[in-house]
């Protein structure tokens, strides 16, 4: 009977450690589990900075093209602008010398 209760009592003490070592087993694969939702928590704040980062580059980007794209704009404006000008005054000189030509040759067969 002292057999029996002996190994009563070993069975009682291995179940007894099984049961700790299944406790630290549990406490351990929570902590894992803890540690991989920081970390996937921590990388998904990352992951939001970064693309926070990025687009506000790239709306730095854009306006600074839009801002180039006016300044060429108003560039080509004022030269279109300055050519149109040089044109008219270069047609209002052209029809002045053409007057002046009439007029000279118109002299010059009354003269004949």
């Amino acid at each position: 009977a002292s057999r029996a209760e002996e190994r009563a009592i070993l069975a009682e003490e291995r179940a007894s450690r099984a049961e700790e070592r299944a406790s630290r087993a549990e406490t351990a694969l929570a902590r894992r589990r803890d540690e991989v939702v920081k970390l996937q928590h921590d990388d998904a704040v990352r992951v939001a900075k970064e693309l926070r980062a990025e687009r506000r580059r790239d709306s730095e980007s854009l306006a600074s093209t839009r801002a180039e794209l006016a300044r060429e704009r108003d560039d080509h404006r004022r030269s279109k602008d300055a050519l149109s000008s040089e044109v008219r005054s270069l047609s209002m000189k052209l029809a002045e010398a053409q007057t002046a030509t009439t007029t000279a040759a118109r002299r010059n067969m009354f003269v004949l």
